[in-house]
C-alpha cells in the first residue's frame, strides 16, 4: 500500500544528497535524513546529520517543516510564506 502514495504522511524516501535540499520539498510526508555522507547538505538545522523530517505543504507558498535530530534529540521547525523560508528554531 505504501507504494501507491495515497497517504499524505507516509514515508516519502531517504534524503542523502544535496539534490534533495529541504527548500525544494513540495510533497507533504515523512523523510529520513542522512547527511553524514554529504556534510554540506543545504537547509538542514545547524549540527544535524541524521533525523526525520516531516513536511506539511498546504500551498505553493505556504509550508511547515519539523525536523527531529536523532543525534541530539532536538526538535526544530521552520515555515515558508510569501517572504521565503524562516530560520530553523529549536523547540
Amino acid at each position: 500500500m505504501s507504494n501507491s502514495k495515497l497517504f499524505p504522511f507516509m514515508h516519502r524516501g531517504y534524503l542523502t544528497t544535496d539534490a534533495n535540499t529541504f527548500n525544494t520539498i513540495s510533497s507533504s510526508g515523512i523523510y529520513t535524513v542522512n547527511s553524514a555522507t554529504n556534510p554540506g547538505f543545504s537547509n538542514l538545522p545547524s549540527g544535524s546529520y541524521y533525523g526525520v523530517l516531516v513536511s506539511f505543504s498546504g500551498h505553493s507558498f505556504y509550508s511547515f517543516q519539523l525536523f527531529a535530530n536523532v543525534s541530539t534529540g532536538n526538535l526544530s521547525y521552520r515555515k515558508r510564506d510569501n517572504n521565503g523560508w524562516s530560520s530553523w528554531e529549536v523547540l
